[in-house]
């Protein structure tokens, strides 16, 4: 994953690479109430061969850190898709 911030050009590249065979899917970005310019990205993972899905999640500022939670799921479809909707 690449995190690139085009409104400060301050602010490096991150880069996070997933292990080998594993598909990294479409991030989700969920902004903080208090904050919502920072918050967490939301990514599926998924490992065809460990037959076995994770829900990674990331510091949406500390994107090169690697996830900060994982969360193991049954193997999904790659094209699984998803989108935030505040409560």
């Amino acid at each position: 994953m690449l995190a690139l911030d085009l409104r400060s050009q301050d602010r490096p590249t991150q880069i996070w690479t997933a292990p080998d065979q594993v598909f990294v899917g479409e991030p989700i970005f969920v902004p903080r109430a208090e904050h919502p310019e920072q918050g967490h990205l939301l990514v599926m993972l998924s490992d065809a061969l460990a037959e076995q899905s994770r829900l990674a999640i990331f510091d949406a500022c500390r994107v090169d850190a690697g996830p900060i939670a994982q969360v193991p799921l049954p193997l999904l479809p790659i094209a699984f898709h998803g989108c935030w909707a505040a409560s």
